[in-house]
């Protein structure tokens, strides 16, 4: 009987964690419905980036609540007033909305995503609302006047810019080796960068366990301008990135003996989906 229970209680949970989960895709959906009318209107101020990024929070909220996911925040005092370049690693296909979720009440931010999602019907409209940057990442030419227009509209309208400098998402966490080019724009137009790392996106990854999942966003001290605008670039990338591994390898540490097991085993799924991508990228 126990087990019948357990199996009912277990399927009503999968099935909440499901819808709300299309949260995402509906939110965008009348989103990009509410800026088509601001467009048919031919009124630029009817829906004003402040309106549009309080619209992102909300759906951002919304989904991490109905997935039993709770943000812990840390080093919120790193937290700068104006325009940062916000830099963290990648291992979850929400991480844009985990750091919306975090720290959008605080600071106005946009994100740099790559060029697929750019007609993608069911995030279209969140991407807009906050102006997103889409990067083509086998066009260099191209990826270098994104990075430029990016830091150029952060600087214009002292807001900040979301990137991930690895390029592309790590299924099993361990962070892959971060692109110096992209440090190039903060130095340009003089913006501090803050690293942040995003950890428990494995376990936050299982919506169907009906456990409260806590991901841990760690926002690091920020590299002021004046400190890195003569640092080569790479020396630059290497040194954000090693803020964000103390992030990742404190989350790690803290893990009981239990969680640790579970958090492993996760890592090893994860290993097997990046191999699966390399044979696919060989073929």
């Amino acid at each position: 009987m126990r087990k019948i229970f357990r199996k009912i209680i277990d399927t009503l949970w999968m099935l909440r964690s499901a819808f709300a989960a299309l949260a995402i895709p509906l939110g965008s959906i009348k989103v990009n419905k509410w800026l088509k009318a601001n467009k048919k209107n031919q009124d630029p101020y009817l829906h004003s980036y402040k309106k549009r990024h309080e619209k992102l929070i909300k759906i951002a909220k919304k989904v991490t609540k109905g997935l039993n996911i709770r943000i812990k925040v840390i080093g919120k005092d790193n937290l700068l007033k104006g325009p940062m370049w916000i830099v963290a690693n990648h291992s979850a296909q929400y991480d844009g909305m985990y750091i919306a979720a975090a720290i959008g009440d605080k600071t106005e931010m946009s994100i740099i995503v790559k060029n697929e999602l750019k007609n993608n019907r069911y995030i279209k409209g969140i991407l807009a609302s906050v102006d997103a940057f889409f990067i083509d990442r086998a066009n260099l030419r191209d990826g270098i006047n994104v990075l430029n227009r990016a830091a150029n509209y952060a600087k214009q309208n002292n807001r900040s810019i979301v990137i991930f400098p690895e390029g592309t998402r790590s299924e099993d966490t361990i962070m892959k080796q971060f692109k110096g080019a992209s440090f190039a724009f903060p130095q340009k137009y003089a913006l501090p960068i803050l690293p942040i790392s995003i950890a428990g996106t494995l376990e936050a990854r299982r919506w169907w366990i009906p456990a409260r999942k806590t991901l841990f966003v760690t926002i690091h001290k920020p590299i002021k301008a004046i400190e890195h605008i003569k640092i080569p670039r790479d020396i630059l990338a290497r040194r954000a990135q090693k803020e964000i591994q103390k992030g990742l390898d404190l989350y790690i540490k803290n893990l009981t003996p239990e969680q640790k097991k579970f958090h492993d085993k996760l890592m090893a799924l994860g290993l097997i989906v990046e191999n699966k991508k390399r044979l696919n990228k060989k073929e």
